[in-house]
């Protein structure tokens, strides 16, 4: 025998582990995770589907505040979230004699005795202290969900800090709260019945209740528009890309979608209403145009355009500007509001005419002094005031409001 079978003899003998070392053991590749592969059709998705929403309050005076146990400072409603609004409760002597005397103070969320809906909204939720510079807060989050009922019980933190702490927190007398909730409906999950469901043609069932949704039928409308069976108008972009093809699509589609696509497609003696004539978008480039027209005939955006702010924004405008609400609802929906966005979403507001949008910007700019400040540093901040000087006092109306009006004094208990 060889020498390497005596010493592979001798390992076996005394129980050594037979093999390569591990360091020079070749390692198997690292298989990548197979998609799941599903034995039969998808006819259901069952899921709960949060909402979240953040706001700031400023508590100001605060040296005047009573530091009585169980006297409290409630908020106005913050936020919306899941159709519920959502407000603060700020005992700065805590809300028992115990908390008092180890002087700390609480603080609880809750939802007021008028709120609608009815029904319970689940949600978790976190406070903050914020003080002055970035990442100096003082947070806690909340243990769990918990079911908030209108004028229910509040769910927060009865030791929640201590007076003697915040001095680094106080800033002119005032303290600034964040609250930020994501909420759910604490009944029934949401379904949607998908296409291989019996008898559906796609379908949500939510509260006791179904509801068509006919994806089947945007399924359909959307491959009528891939295949360019039959079009008869060509949807182009308005910033004249060289090379570019125009979306191929079908007049009486677009007419049926735009009151003003409707009077330019089907009125006698426009020059549009030719067949094979072109429409440009103006503004819009040939990536902006195809998602317009797939909005047209599915009522849906692609989550590239609405993860994209830029795209969402030319949407806006192209909604404007055909008279198309329900894509103007959506991209309203998704755009984000920043310290550094703010100023244009609210000059966007201004020129499209959408209140909502307007109102969700003045209440994130106006809700916290500390945001305004930073909003005002933007360039886009500097020409909002001077082109829309009407958006600059009404931002200064809201800050100056009496602290009767941003605030009430209540003696209640949590």
């Amino acid at each position: 025998r060889t020498r390497a079978h005596q010493l592979f003899f001798l390992l076996a003998r005394s129980g050594w582990p037979l093999g390569l070392p591990e360091l020079m053991a070749p390692k198997a590749a690292p298989r990548p995770l197979a998609a799941r592969r599903l034995p039969s059709a998808l006819a259901a998705i069952s899921e709960i589907v949060p909402e979240t929403a953040r706001a700031c309050w400023e508590v100001r005076s605060v040296s005047k505040i009573s530091d009585a146990a169980g006297e409290c400072v409630d908020s106005p409603a913050l936020l919306h979230a899941q159709g519920a609004r959502f407000s603060l409760r700020f005992y700065w002597g805590g809300d028992q004699e115990q908390v008092h005397e180890e002087g700390r103070f609480s603080i609880y969320c809750f939802r007021g005795p008028d709120d609608t809906p009815w029904a319970p909204v689940r949600a978790t939720f976190t406070v903050s202290i914020v003080g002055p510079g970035d990442g100096n807060t003082l947070s806690h989050t909340s243990d769990g969900h918990w079911d908030f009922t209108p004028g229910g019980p509040g769910r927060g933190w009865r030791r929640f800090g201590r007076r003697a702490d915040m001095g680094g927190f106080i800033v002119d007398d005032s303290l600034v709260l964040e609250l930020s909730v994501t909420a759910w409906e604490a009944g029934p999950m949401h379904v949607r019945l998908l296409p291989a469901a019996p008898g559906s043609s796609g379908s949500t069932f939510a509260g006791g209740e179904v509801k068509q949704t006919s994806s089947a039928l945007r399924d359909d409308w959307s491959a009528f528009l891939a295949g360019g069976q039959a079009t008869d108008v060509e949807v182009g972009g308005g910033k004249g890309d060289v090379g570019e093809p125009a979306v191929k699509a079908h007049r009486v589609v677009l007419a049926a979608r735009s009151p003003v696509f409707n009077r330019m497609l089907l009125a006698s003696g426009m020059r549009e209403a030719r067949d094979g004539a072109k429409v440009l978008l103006d503004g819009a480039d040939r990536a902006v145009a195809e998602r317009f027209v797939r909005f047209l005939y599915t009522d849906e955006l692609d989550g590239d355009s609405l993860s994209n702010p830029d795209v969402l924004c030319h949407l806006l405008a192209l909604a404007h500007r055909y008279e198309v609400p329900s894509l103007s609802r959506a991209c309203t929906a998704h755009l984000t509001i920043t310290e550094d966005t703010a100023a244009d979403r609210l000059i966007t507001a201004e020129q499209f005419g959408i209140p909502a949008l307007r109102e969700q910007v003045m209440d994130y700019i106006c809700s916290c002094h500390k945001r305004l400040a930073l909003v005002q540093k933007t360039k886009a901040f500097a020409r909002m005031t001077k082109n829309y000087p009407e958006l600059l006092a009404d931002i200064l109306d809201r800050v100056t409001q009496p602290a009767a009006k941003r605030a009430r004094m209540s003696g209640g208990s949590a």
